[in-house]
């Protein structure tokens, strides 16, 4: 469904309206970009797989985050990985071999992979006196093992010592919505973007009977995408009693 008809079908809730267009057009891109907001739970379309996301330079530790992106997939590791070996006769700079051996980076907090790799830093006084204290500086570097995810961009750890392809599965914001053009909400789920700018638009047109058909379409779509979400990810899997998800 291509946004044009999205908004035709939002008039049709309002009272069969013709107007306010542009600003169905603002009400659908909110609600796509409140459905896309941190700690919500995602349709399976959201999630994505980036094996360019960050491109190392030997002796820099830290990286922007990807524009689009949300937050993670797993809820522990295998979020950011390594394929050691470029793809045959590739440039170095170009996606590693999902058939070589690859790295999992964890993800640490600040102080713990500071910690981890650069020491506690001790006291300036000797106990006992005349002991001999690491009061060294610097670590070498080698191939990334942990990382550190701030507001806006990552620390890896240790610091690259040359060129690595790290992969990035996360949650990843879809393009906005385009006249014309059908992103992946408006293909996948366009009744939950329908429902919920229906509702605010009826709200604001003070349409009691279309904020009610429209927080009805709203819920049912995003049940129905939550159920397809769920049955993506366990699909096919044996469960037994006492197993582990």
């Amino acid at each position: 469904m291509t946004l044009d008809q999205a908004v035709v079908e939002v008039q049709q809730i309002c009272g069969w309206r013709s107007d306010k267009a542009t600003q169905i057009q603002n009400a659908i891109t909110y609600a796509q970009t409140e459905r896309e907001k941190p700690n919500r739970t995602y349709p399976w379309f959201l999630r994505k797989t980036d094996d360019t996301a960050i491109v190392t330079v030997a002796r820099q530790p830290q990286y922007n985050i990807p524009s689009d992106y949300i937050e993670d997939t797993e809820e522990l590791d295998g979020n950011l990985y390594i394929y050691l070996l470029s793809g045959g006769n590739t440039p170095v700079n170009s996606p590693g071999n999902p058939q070589s051996r690859t790295v999992f980076l964890k993800k640490q907090s600040f102080a713990q992979a500071q910690q981890r790799y650069y020491g506690v830093w001790p006291y300036v006084y000797n106990s006992p006196p005349g002991s001999i204290l690491d009061t060294g500086m610097f670590v070498g570097p080698g191939v990334p093992r942990d990382y550190y995810l701030g507001d806006t961009f990552v620390l890896l750890f240790p610091v690259p010592d040359s060129v690595y392809n790290i992969s990035w599965r996360y949650w990843a914001q879809d393009t906005p919505p385009a006249i014309g053009l059908e992103n992946k909400w408006l293909k996948n789920a366009p009744w939950v973007l329908i429902g919920d700018a229906a509702a605010k638009i009826s709200a604001d047109l003070g349409y009691a009977q279309g904020m009610q058909t429209a927080a009805a379409i709203s819920q049912s779509a995003a049940d129905n995408l939550f159920r397809a979400t769920i049955n993506r990810g366990e699909a096919g899997r044996r469960r037994s009693l006492g197993s582990r998800l």
